[in-house]
């Protein structure tokens, strides 16, 4: 699971129109809200029907003859205190076989609804599978949510600070300063923490340098200046406008960002960041100032 910030444009600054703009976007496994006429069927009866006709696991047979999953609770050694990995063992006069799936469920269906938890068919298709959005990209989202008061805006007083703003009044300045304040307060906690980390004495340098880039996009050899300068510049995970969805790289769980060229790396790793902000702000810039912005935390 993952949280990441996109900037939605929008011709309106409703909601409406902010969940409009995102829907072709959705995920069905979550939700099972995603419309039908953005959804694809992913057919696995072929994939399954193989797997039920030529391969088998693994069970435990007992003195006479019956089968058991080896999985059962019966089987389970008490774990060691620290350690969470289960571990099954085979009880003395017992044998460890392989025994086919066909063996073991006498039809195809009945191998569907035992093994793989798949009741039936698709009344649609009339085959195994299920239907996903091949764009899928969320499953929840909120206006501003973690990234609350990423913009900034002129109002005829000054700035302030918002989740959404009409593109012509943006203020980036402002928006370049937030950011710049927020950098300082990071870059002090994360040499707070590696005081700490350095008082119990427990870590080299180097799992010190890369919890801090972990937690804290630090780079190791960077300073305090480039640190702030590199945040200061205004940029998020992802963009969607005019219907397509541009992003730094495939979000997965837990923040892992996956690039096309095979590389993944934390979300505020630096790798690819260059690029990205290019190609962010060609897009920032392209957009007519009639539009509005609105900057929605997306889950996946």
């Amino acid at each position: 699971m993952s949280h990441f910030p996109v900037l939605v444009v929008t011709d309106r600054p409703d909601e409406g129109a902010i969940e409009q703009a995102l829907i072709p976007f959705q995920e069905h496994a979550c939700t099972g809200k995603c419309p039908k006429e953005y959804m694809t069927f992913n057919d696995t009866e072929a994939e399954y029907l193989d797997e039920y006709q030529t391969k088998s696991r693994k069970m435990f047979r007992n003195p006479a003859g019956e089968l058991f999953s080896p999985y059962d609770d019966k089987f389970r050694v008490p774990n060691k205190p620290g350690t969470f990995d289960s571990k099954y063992e085979t009880p003395d006069g017992w044998t460890e076989v392989e025994v086919p799936f066909k063996q073991l469920h006498s039809t195809f269906e009945q191998f569907m609804r035992e093994w793989t938890g798949s009741d039936e068919r698709d009344p649609e298709t009339g085959r195994f599978g299920y239907w996903e959005n091949p764009n899928k990209k969320w499953d929840w989202w909120a206006i501003g949510g973690r990234w609350k008061h990423e913009l900034a805006y002129r109002n005829g007083k000054g700035s302030r600070p918002a989740d959404q703003a009409r593109v012509g009044d943006l203020d980036f300045e402002h928006i370049r300063l937030m950011r710049a304040g927020r950098a300082m307060q990071s870059w002090d906690e994360a040499q707070a923490d590696r005081a700490k980390m350095e008082a119990t004495d427990k870590m080299t340098a180097e799992q010190m340098d890369g919890q801090i880039e972990f937690v804290y996009g630090i780079k190791p050899g960077s300073t305090r200046d480039d640190y702030i300068a590199q945040c200061s510049k205004f940029s998020l995970h992802g963009v969607l406008m005019d219907g397509k969805w541009y992003e730094r790289g495939q979000m997965g769980w837990w923040g892992i960002v996956s690039f096309e060229d095979g590389t993944a790396e934390q979300s505020n790793a630096s790798t690819h960041r260059d690029e990205w902000q290019t190609k962010f702000d060609e897009l920032l810039h392209s957009l007519d100032p009639n539009k509005y912005v609105t900057v929605v935390d997306c889950h996946t």
